[in-house]
């Protein structure tokens, strides 16, 4: 099983909220291109806020095939969410065959790498549309770092 945690792209205000800027767009589809041609996204889930469903949004238009999973809303995976409720709801929900897709923010895209396995004292900056693999195996107990993609530069494995 894998699991993506992706922080949504560049936003601005709009009204009360926040949405994606042309840049952010641009940033999560480069973004969810390199995750797409890697990894088959069979779960999506995202915060409820409107610049982390738009950044879902993007990633799931770029999936092919027949079983395009929807967009689950979690709200834990807000900026102030229970990161530890979100690993123990996705080992609840997930089949070992599965690769979800975590859509976040600022400071809940830290918590939950850390949460899911990631051992090394700091993590990789998460700029707007950067994106963690973790991968666990059907005999382990943690996910480990597979790999950390960011709009601006090519795969980088951890």
């Amino acid at each position: 099983m894998r699991v993506i945690v992706m922080r949504h792209g560049d936003a601005v205000f709009s009204g009360g909220d926040r949405i994606l800027s042309i840049r952010g767009e641009q940033e999560a589809k480069i973004t969810g291109m390199k995750l797409v041609s890697h990894i088959p996204i069979t779960k999506i889930i995202s915060s409820p806020k409107q610049r982390a469903i738009q950044t879902a949004n993007i990633v799931r238009s770029l999936l092919r095939g027949r079983n395009i999973p929807e967009i689950e809303l979690l709200n834990e995976l807000s900026p102030s969410g229970d990161a530890q409720m979100v690993y123990d709801y996705i080992c609840t929900i997930a089949n070992p065959d599965d690769n979800i897709l975590l859509v976040s923010h600022i400071p809940q895209v830290i918590n939950l790498s850390y949460t899911f396995g990631y051992t090394s004292q700091e993590v990789p900056r998460f700029y707007t549309a950067a994106a963690m693999v973790l991968q666990k195996e059907a005999d382990q107990d943690r996910f480990k770092p597979q790999a950390f993609y960011d709009p601006t530069c090519e795969n980088q494995l951890i």
